[in-house]
């Protein structure tokens, strides 16, 4: 993928704070996201 503009990362409870750090961290510098989506797996 080249040029993505949304990110749906699904969580489970043992990546969590993987997903919602480094990872979520690694695509805010990614300059053309334009949304990201974090959904918890447990919901």
């Amino acid at each position: 993928m080249d040029s993505p503009t949304v990110v749906v990362e699904v969580m489970s409870p043992s990546t969590q704070h993987i997903d919602k750090g480094e990872k979520l961290e690694a695509y805010q510098k990614y300059p053309t996201i334009q949304e990201i989506l974090l959904v918890d797996s447990q919901r």
